[in-house]
């Protein structure tokens, strides 16, 4: 059906973390926090639009892990920030909190 969002896969945990994103695609970096994540996406804030299937890395502030991700969407959240939604590859990141699926 037109204009509806492809049906989540894994339950999303309500979560703040800090993470850095940074694109591979052009000179974009940024920290940020989370709103959610799950065992292979999140959605974060940010300050900037991102451009759909734009690929990046994440790392949460404080671990040295690096996981490769694209975007996913990216809409405007208020007068300031946008939402962003990461599909993020294998090895994901093992966010406090939630439980790792395997594929």
């Amino acid at each position: 059906m037109a204009g509806t969002s492809p049906r989540r896969m894994e339950p999303r945990t309500a979560l703040e973390l800090f993470v850095e994103l940074c694109s591979l695609d052009n000179a974009t970096f940024e920290i940020t926090s989370t709103l959610d994540v799950s065992p292979h996406g999140a959605r974060v804030l940010s300050d900037s639009t991102w451009v759909c299937n734009q690929r990046l890395s994440v790392r949460m502030v404080g671990s040295s892990q690096n996981s490769p991700a694209h975007i996913v969407y990216c809409r405007p959240y208020d007068s300031e920030k946008y939402v962003v939604g990461l599909k993020i590859q294998e090895p994901a990141p093992h966010w406090p909190g939630t439980r790792q699926v395997h594929r």
